[in-house]
C-alpha cells in the first residue's frame, strides 16, 4: 500500500470514529479520548526526555484522570467530593516521589507540564460536549464545530500553501508553513463558522465569526507549539500512533490548544 493511500485510509478511519464517538454517544466518546488523553500525556513525557519511569506514569495517568473525572462530574456521574479527591491524589504522589528525588523540583515541573500541556486540553474537550451557552446542557453541537473548524483550517492551510504559498512565517520551527496558507485555513474556517450560524443558533452570526476566527488562530498557534516541542526533543513526529499520520499529539496538537480558548470564548459570552 503507497503511503498516500495508508495515509487516506487510517486518517478516514480516525476521523469516522471520532466523528461516531461524539455524535452517537458520550460514553463512547468519554471512552475513546480518555484513550486520547493517557497518549497524548505519555508521547508528551517522551519529548520532555522524562526518565524517571514513576513519575512518567503518573503524569500520564494524571491527565487521563483529570480528564475522566471531568467529563464524569459534568455528567452528573460523580460527586464533587471524589472529584477533589481524584485532582488531588495524584499531587500527594508527586510531592511524595519530589521528596524522595535529587531533582524534585524538576519532577514536579515535568507533572505541572503534563497537566497544563496536553491535560488542560482534553479537559476541555469533555467541557466543551455541554454547551456553556445552553445552560451547561450535554450537546455535542460545540465541541462539533471545533473540531470540524479545525479540521477545515488544517485541510485548507495545507492546500492553499501547496497551492499559492511562497513567504515562510517561522521556517525555524516548521519550515513548510507559509503565510500564505495560514490566510487559506483562516479564511475557509471562517466560511465555516458562517454556514454553522445557519445551522446551531445559540449565539449570533458575528459571534460565530469570531468563534471561527480564533479557533483557527488558536489552532494555529497549537501547531506551531507542538512543532516547537518536537523540534527541540529532535523527532518528526511524536509518536506512531496512526501510521502515515504519527502520533496522538500530532492528530490533536490544534485541538488541545484550541479547546480550551474557545470554552474560555462561551464562557466570557455568557457573563456579558
Amino acid at each position: 500500500m503507497s503511503n498516500f493511500w495508508q495515509r487516506t485510509l487510517y486518517g478516514a478511519l480516525f476521523v469516522g470514529a471520532i466523528l461516531t464517538s461524539i455524535l452517537w454517544s458520550f460514553y463512547l466518546f468519554t471512552v475513546l479520548f480518555l484513550l486520547f488523553s493517557i497518549g497524548a500525556a505519555y508521547e508528551f513525557n517522551n519529548l520532555l526526555n522524562n526518565q524517571n519511569k514513576v513519575i512518567k506514569l503518573v503524569n500520564t495517568f494524571s491527565v487521563g484522570g483529570l480528564f475522566l473525572s471531568t467529563a464524569f462530574f459534568s455528567f452528573d456521574l460523580m460527586p464533587g467530593t471524589l472529584f477533589l479527591v481524584n485532582l488531588i491524589f495524584p499531587l500527594i504522589i508527586v510531592f511524595y516521589c519530589s521528596y524522595h528525588s535529587h531533582v524534585s523540583l524538576g519532577l514536579f515541573k515535568s507533572w505541572l507540564k503534563t497537566i497544563i500541556y496536553p491535560g488542560l486540553g482534553f479537559v476541555a474537550m469533555a467541557l466543551l460536549m455541554f454547551n456553556p451557552v445552553a445552560d451547561y446542557h450535554y450537546s455535542h453541537s460545540v465541541f462539533f464545530a471545533v473540531l470540524v473548524m479545525v479540521w477545515v483550517n488544517d485541510t485548507f492551510a495545507y492546500l492553499s500553501g501547496r497551492l499559492f504559498g511562497k513567504t515562510l512565517i517561522f521556517p525555524e520551527v516548521s519550515p513548510k508553513k507559509t503565510w500564505e496558507g495560514s490566510v487559506g485555513g483562516v479564511v475557509f474556517t471562517i466560511i465555516s463558522g458562517i454556514i454553522f450560524a445557519s445551522i446551531y443558533s445559540f449565539i449570533g452570526l458575528a459571534a460565530w465569526i469570531f468563534f471561527a476566527l480564533i479557533t483557527a488562530l488558536s489552532a494555529i498557534a497549537g501547531d506551531y507549539l507542538a512543532s516547537l516541542l518536537k523540534r527541540k526533543a529532535g523527532v518528526k513526529d511524536s509518536g506512531k500512533f496512526l501510521p502515515g499520520h504519527g502520533g496522538v499529539l500530532d492528530r490533536f496538537d490544534s485541538l488541545i490548544v484550541a479547546a480550551p480558548i474557545i470554552w474560555l470564548y462561551l464562557t466570557l459570552i455568557i457573563s456579558l
